[in-house]
């Protein structure tokens, strides 16, 4: 008997039924929604500012110039949720994500906290060896993915894009030199309530690379803050599953 649960001889032909019939029917017994909660996946990127189109920032915005290689993107998605669409090779991945960013600046420069209006300027104080903003948003991302093998994931070519939107949680700086030491200043800095933006990703079996296109703007421009948005850059970990 083959895999098929076919044999043919000089003599007769035997058709293993329920074998033809557990093969055909493999996807019949793989669920169609999946829903997670618990540590579902881990991402790392890096960053860069959008500043009206350029990438990186403009001359008036040039002290907020990034370190791009210590700004960091961290994504730990906490709840996990997939829908098939068709033959489990087509379905919406939706998921809850705590995403966290570190700005790591080029120049000695201070945002100033709790002010009325958005304010930053060349701190010669000290000479930072760090000197970073760091925001918390919760994320709610919302793909339309394909997997090019959904029986066997870890052997599975997959593509997706699509957005998403959150609300910040908090932020801070974090300065560090000689003169001063650690020093940490809390508050939103009139960082965006909300965030929002595109997403896509790309890999194969249990490592993908995603790309974060940040539409909102960092700053609130009400306040007098530079319009910069974001474009993030890397690579995703244990965000597979099986359907069945």
């Amino acid at each position: 008997m083959d895999k098929k649960g076919i044999v043919i001889s000089d003599k007769y032909i035997v058709i293993n039924l329920n074998r033809l019939s557990h093969k055909d029917s493999a996807h019949s017994h793989m669920r169609n929604v999946i829903g997670k909660i618990g540590l579902e996946g881990f991402d790392l990127g890096f960053t860069q500012f959008i500043d009206h189109g350029n990438v990186g920032v403009t001359l008036p915005n040039r002290l907020l110039d990034l370190n791009v290689g210590k700004s960091a993107n961290v994504n730990f998605r906490v709840a996990d949720l997939k829908v098939n669409l068709a033959a489990h090779k087509l379905y919406l991945d939706a998921g809850l994500e705590f995403d966290l960013h570190d700005y790591r600046f080029n120049n000695n420069v201070t945002i100033q906290p709790n002010a009325a209006k958005f304010n930053f300027y060349n701190d010669s104080t000290a000479n930072f060896s760090k000197d970073k903003l760091s925001t918390q948003y919760l994320e709610l991302p919302l793909m339309l993915c394909f997997s090019s093998n959904p029986t066997h994931v870890n052997h599975s070519f997959t593509i997706g894009a699509g957005a998403y939107g959150g609300i910040l949680l908090g932020a801070y700086t974090k300065q560090v030199s000689n003169v001063n030491g650690t020093q940490h200043y809390y508050g939103d800095f009139h960082c965006n309530g909300v965030d929002y933006g595109f997403i896509a990703v790309i890999g194969y079996g249990e490592v993908q690379l995603y790309g974060k296109l940040n539409t909102s703007p960092l700053f609130e421009g009400s306040y007098g803050a530079p319009n910069l948005q974001s474009a993030t850059f890397g690579i995703r970990l244990f965000h597979n599953f099986k359907w069945s």
